[in-house]
């Protein structure tokens, strides 16, 4: 009978005990893997870094965005000493100083169109001319109607006379100043070939030059002007035009 009770006591003990550890076991995680909390905590193996856990890291796919200082792509822009062909350089352009100083000028209709500038380029140098020293040499041309004949002095200037003039008194000149302007005056050129150097007759259609003075011939006219201050006239026998 002792027997019994002894082994019933001991089986009572032992499903106690076994209850006791089961019970400890239902507390307790079993692995990390079982457990959906600790799989949200858990740290990255050392030695690595889990990509979106790190908020320094640039996206993914892209690199770091450059500084501010050095633009993405782009050279720092020239200085204004530059001179690769868009800053300015050290040939730079004459200085209005060192330009003709001429005077706006309106040309007359039936001008010559290149008067007023430069010695055009088809432009002669008047071969009749009086004296040796070029400085003072004096150069005569006229145009092939013999109306208007042109005495060209370096020091006084080209004084032109028209011989007839439509509706006006004969021999009506004017005189072109050096680097100036055009004057009407009562010394009027040499309208002959009795000066000690014959006119010299220009062609219609062409240009001479004497000092700062050129001719222009055309079957309208006669141009003369000053290349220094653009000034000068139109003659025909209708007239004389400054400008």
């Amino acid at each position: 009978m002792k027997r019994r009770i002894l082994a019933l006591a001991a089986g009572v003990l032992t499903l106690s005990s076994c209850g006791m550890v089961d019970a400890v076991r239902s507390d307790s995680p079993d692995t990390a893997n079982s457990n959906p909390a600790f799989e949200a905590t858990e740290s990255p193996a050392a030695g690595g870094k889990d990509a979106s856990d790190s908020s320094d890291a640039p996206a993914d796919g892209a690199s770091e965005s450059p500084s501010a200082d050095a633009p993405d792509g782009a050279s720092p822009s020239p200085s204004a000493d530059s001179t690769d062909g868009s800053g300015p350089s050290d040939s730079a352009s004459p200085s209005a100083s060192e330009q003709p100083t001429r005077d706006r000028i309106i040309l007359p209709a039936e001008a010559y169109r290149g008067a007023g500038g430069d010695v055009p380029a088809s432009a002669k140098p008047m071969t009749n001319v009086e004296g040796d020293d070029p400085a003072l040499q004096i150069a005569r041309v006229r145009a092939p109607s013999g109306n208007i004949w042109c005495d060209i002095d370096p020091r006084t200037g080209a004084v032109c006379t028209v011989k007839e003039i439509t509706g006006k008194a004969p021999n009506q000149s004017i005189v072109i100043k050096p680097g100036g302007e055009p004057e009407f005056t009562d010394s009027g050129a040499v309208t002959n070939d009795d000066a000690a150097v014959a006119a010299q007759e220009m062609p219609y259609g062409t240009q001479a030059s004497h000092g700062e003075f050129v001719c222009a011939s055309e079957t309208n006219g006669m141009t003369c002007w000053s290349t220094k201050s653009g000034h000068g006239v139109f003659l025909n026998r209708d007239g004389i035009t400054t400008f």
